[in-house]
């Protein structure tokens, strides 16, 4: 970085040269508020520490953190265009409400045991058939394999 003396020099360089031009200095050596308020700051440090405290990160290793349950469906949409002004008809209505219950079912059926064991038998013949590629190529991707 320059010298403060040619960036001051550069400046009034600047100045000169067009009058009002931009206050270079002014921005060079500026200092800046605090991005917080300290109200601000006070409120939301006590929750921070709370969120990234190890015992609270420990419970996330697994990552089964995601929550299966489902908001209120297309019902809410609905409803954000009843508050701008939309009126609701009963084929919206009847839409949404068909909507949520299809994909309820579908959810059921993903759950169910029939399902389960169809995906596993999927996982496992997928590795079955990537094991025999690999012992017919060799690996041919992975790390290390190109030093």
């Amino acid at each position: 970085m320059p010298s403060p003396s040619t960036i001051t020099a550069r400046a009034e360089k600047i100045r000169g040269a067009r009058g009002k031009g931009p206050r270079l200095l002014e921005l060079w050596t500026n200092t800046h508020k605090p991005p917080l308020h300290e109200e601000v700051y006070k409120a939301i440090t006590p929750i921070y520490e709370k969120l990234t405290s190890d015992d609270l990160l420990t419970h996330c290793i697994g990552g089964f953190t995601q929550n299966s349950t489902y908001n209120d469906g297309l019902i809410s949409a609905m409803r954000v265009m009843q508050n701008i002004g939309i009126k609701i008809g009963p084929n919206c209505y009847n839409y949404c409400q068909e909507t949520d219950q299809n994909r309820i079912k579908l959810s059921d059926r993903s759950l169910s045991d029939a399902a389960r064991r169809s995906r596993i038998e999927q996982k496992a013949s997928r590795k079955e058939e990537d094991e025999f590629y690999v012992s017919m190529e060799g690996e041919m991707y992975g790390a290390g394999i190109a030093d």
